[in-house]
């Protein structure tokens, strides 16, 4: 093997500086600086993720709450409502990260805004135009039956959404050095979705022209949710795939698993709308979807963060016996 194939081997995995053989870990190679930090935990972040949620579907749940008891004949408002409640906990998001970040480990890297855009950009020039314009999945899904509804939730929602996050942080950030801990993966990720998922639901209301208050700001915070749902699994196995030398089906059946949550998501978050009344009438409930659209997001941020910190401390543990 020639001197520059070993050269190139021994580069670090995250700034690339060609002095890093001698520190290794799942067969890939590390400077001092990076080997020390690919492991460390973010606690903050996980704090941000949790209040961001908490500002999504606060002023939702309230509204919807003061409707239904205190205004139930109120008319519908101005679709720029929706565009509130969908900008609350994306603006929540960046500040609460960037504030934490003073004086805790989370990046502060000009990445994080970047991505942000990038969610918006992809949502209104990509998803929206193909998904709901050009191929009309929503007017499919609602003339056929339950069961094609929740193929096409998980086979075309879930794969289309949870693609378009892994791309957003695959080919801008995860081969960068702001990449320098695996929970960066679940942070860019969530920072690109904080972006990409409340301009989807904008986008659907303002097609809408008008949103009633009680019905459209529980759907608004319904479907932010879902469409976040698929941005801490993706963000994990990105992380994951970041540091250690993976199988090559890991990324794709970590695509796989947030497609499905995220159309399990979204079939839910309708279908559980629509409740029955009694042996001959149906009738329509805002708050099941939006309950059950809370509690998969919680759980799988749950999951992810408990999954997280636990191969953190495992793999600080094996660094430490090692050394």
């Amino acid at each position: 093997m020639s001197h520059m194939n070993m050269l190139e081997e021994t580069r670090c995995t995250v700034c690339q500086r060609s002095d890093a053989g001698h520190r290794t870990y799942g067969k890939r190679h590390f400077c001092d600086e990076h080997f020390a930090a690919f492991s460390q935990d973010t606690p903050s972040l996980w704090r941000a993720a949790i209040l961001a949620i908490l500002f999504a579907v606060a002023p939702a749940i309230g509204l919807g709450i003061a409707t239904q008891f205190f205004f139930p004949h109120l008319q519908p408002v101005s679709p720029w409502a929706a565009f509130i409640l969908a900008t609350i906990p994306s603006a929540a998001w960046i500040l609460i990260v960037y504030r934490t970040s003073r004086t805790t480990g989370i990046n502060r890297s000009s990445s994080l805004p970047t991505l942000f855009v990038a969610g918006i950009l992809v949502a209104a020039a990509i998803s929206r135009p193909l998904l709901f314009e050009l191929i009309g999945i929503e007017a499919w899904l609602g003339a056929t039956t339950a069961a094609n509804r929740f193929l096409g939730d998980i086979l075309v929602h879930g794969f289309f959404h949870s693609f378009m996050l892994y791309a957003i942080v695959r080919y801008l950030v995860w081969q960068t050095p702001m990449f320098t801990r695996r929970s960066d993966g679940i942070l860019y990720t969530l920072s690109a979705a904080w972006g990409y998922a409340p301009m989807l639901v904008i986008l659907t209301t303002f097609n809408f022209g008008q949103l009633a208050l009680q019905s459209g700001s529980l759907f608004v915070a319904s479907r932010v949710l879902a469409y976040l749902v698929p941005a801490p699994i993706i963000g994990f196995f990105l992380g994951r795939n970041r540091f250690e030398d993976m199988p090559v089906y890991y990324l794709s059946a970590g695509i796989a698993l947030a497609a499905f949550l995220c159309g399990l998501t979204l079939y839910a978050g309708t279908e559980l709308n629509n409740i029955r009344l009694n042996l001959a009438q149906d009738g329509y409930s805002p708050w099941p979807g939006l309950v059950f659209s809370i509690v998969t997001t919680m759980g799988v941020l749950a999951a992810v963060a408990g999954l997280m910190t636990r191969h953190n401390s495992l793999t600080r543990a094996r660094l430490h016996l090692e050394a």
